[in-house]
């Protein structure tokens, strides 16, 4: 074989000489035509000369939640060449497709789920107050880079209660200048209350719930609602000594609930959904919450936090009882039924319990439980239940998770701590997958973690 490519090799150079040399000697006056001439000639006994790199690509369907080894079939666009090593890869670990590097090494990372690096919360910047105004219930998330609230995508929203009893909702355009210089305020309601609050948001609206007298009041701003008008839940039985706590739960295939928690009682909570876009609730579900021995619990003062992981579509509830910190975990099916998935499980004990507990849940599977004691305490919540603290942080005081995006584009856990003097934000990024390996022999391609469900993973090679 070598020997033919070396004999047409030489072919082609004579046949450039040949027809260079023709060339001089006619002093041909369409040299560029000429040159296309010779150029085609060549790509018939030297096809290197006309063709060089060629870029294919091959694909699969990431088709489940925790898989993260894909095989491919490279004869699908590379022809013979199933020797093939890609020169890269994509997927989608956030919430588009970016394009990846292989590292060294052809076996399978350790699962994600179970393995994620949580980075431990940052040094706080301080938002001073001039005046105390606001009690300690605090709601704050990022209007959605899809959101059709009529709000500006990518910027920060808080709500607050004040000692007077209004409810104040504002947004902030970015962390420079947050809860210091807002670009939008409303007064949305005043109330004699004065519980924790809840705030979620759907791809429509914002939803705001909070507690007045002996009934929970809710409103919703969207595009063609400013806040109005302000409804009232109906709640047979209601333990109004309990504040209020939701999130947004995205199922599998995409259908959009808000979740309220509220005390049926001082050892029941009542999870009430919405669908989106709908002020009558779906469906309710009533939970007896019990503690890691199976005996019933009260429900200390502050709420029963929840939280909705969209990776792995596990419901998280959090509270305390007499200064016990507990957790139980889900699955939830449409509208409204909560089936548990692990039960009551001990957190610690010691936390204070006048400020409240946080539990959010992000994209890349991770879930952190925040309670107060002599500090903050965070907690990482690993797969199936296993609990890892990872950090021990500032004074003890009410605080609210969320994710937010910086100007940098990078993902973050936020965490906005408040004991009616300053407001400290706490941060710390959040790792996404971002290493893969190519096993050449079985033509497998090992993700360090699970891309985003029905979403492509493709593989890119040079030839």
């Amino acid at each position: 074989m070598y020997l033919i490519y070396n004999t047409v090799k030489q072919a082609a150079k004579g046949l450039e000489k040949a027809l260079t040399a023709t060339y001089n000697f006619l002093h041909l006056p369409y040299k560029r035509n000429f040159s296309l001439c010779v150029f085609l000639l060549l790509g018939i006994f030297y096809p290197a000369v006309v063709f060089s790199v060629q870029i294919r690509q091959d694909s699969v369907t990431a088709s489940t939640v925790y898989n993260a080894s894909f095989s491919f079939v490279l004869g699908t666009h590379s022809g013979p060449r199933t020797h093939t090593v890609p020169a890269r890869f994509y997927f989608t670990a956030t919430d588009s497709e970016h394009v990846y590097n292989l590292s060294a090494g052809t076996t399978a990372f350790p699962a994600w789920a179970t393995n994620y690096p949580a980075e431990t919360w940052g040094i706080p910047s301080t938002i001073s107050q001039a005046s105390p105004e606001y009690n300690l219930f605090t709601q704050a998330l990022q209007i959605a880079s899809d959101s059709n609230s009529g709000l500006v995508r990518g910027a920060l929203a808080v709500t607050r209660a004040k000692f007077s009893g209004e409810i104040e909702f504002a947004t902030y355009a970015g962390t420079s200048n947050f809860l210091s210089s807002p670009n939008f305020t409303k007064t949305i309601a005043t109330t004699v209350s004065p519980k924790s609050l809840s705030m979620m948001q759907s791809k429509a609206y914002l939803y705001f719930f909070w507690l007045d007298n002996d009934k929970i009041k809710a409103a919703r701003k969207g595009s063609s609602k400013d806040f109005l008008p302000i409804n009232t839940l109906t709640t047979p039985e209601i333990d109004n000594s309990i504040g209020l706590a939701g999130c947004t739960i995205v199922t599998a295939s995409n259908q959009e609930y808000i979740a309220l928690t509220y005390a049926k009682s001082n050892n029941t909570v009542n999870i009430t959904t919405f669908t989106d876009s709908s002020d009558t609730p779906a469906g309710s579900q009533a939970i007896l919450l019990k503690d890691n021995l199976g005996n019933p619990t009260s429900i200390d003062t502050t709420k029963v936090a929840i939280a909705h992981n969209q990776r792995n579509q596990k419901v998280t509830l959090t509270w305390t009882s007499g200064g016990k910190g507990y957790f139980a975990i889900y699955n939830f099916t449409p509208p409204a039924t909560f089936i548990e998935h692990v039960g009551p499980s001990l957190i610690g004990s010691g936390f204070e319990t006048s400020y409240g507990i946080s539990v959010e849940s992000y994209a890349n599977f991770e879930s952190t439980l925040v309670l107060p004691e002599t500090t903050l305490k965070s907690y990482s919540l690993r797969e199936p239940s296993t609990l890892e603290a990872h950090g021990s942080f500032g004074d003890p005081s009410y605080a609210i998770q969320f994710p937010f995006i910086d100007e940098n584009n990078k993902y973050y856990a936020g965490l906005l701590g408040f004991a009616y003097s300053d407001y400290k934000f706490y941060r710390r990024e959040l790792k996404f997958p971002d290493e893969g390996r190519w096993d050449k022999d079985n033509k497998i391609l090992h993700i360090e973690g699970p891309p985003w469900p029905n979403t492509l993973v493709k593989i890119e090679y040079d030839f």
